[in-house]
């Protein structure tokens, strides 16, 4: 799975690629720049997300794919912040 963000204004957009033989993909996202909390949306088999968020929202994102109870390593790590 490879993850592409996107921001604009104050909106951000997560995509990523679809892959066969999944039950579905977890948005996984921490505080930036400081990770010390890791939280995570399940996703099912959606594959992307936009999202408006506040003034200095800053984050690193990653997407896992998981089938039953086997979860991937992350795709690419990415981190945005807004202004």
């Amino acid at each position: 799975v490879y993850l592409n963000l996107g921001v604009n204004a104050n909106i951000v957009t997560a995509s990523w690629n679809a892959i066969n033989n999944v039950s579905g993909y977890r948005l996984n996202y921490a505080p930036y720049p400081e990770a010390q909390s890791l939280f995570s949306i399940d996703m099912n088999h959606s594959t992307d997300l936009s999202v408006r968020l506040g003034a200095g929202s800053a984050y690193y994102v990653a997407i896992t794919s998981y089938n039953g109870n086997c979860l991937s390593d992350y795709a690419n790590v990415e981190h945005f912040i807004l202004k």
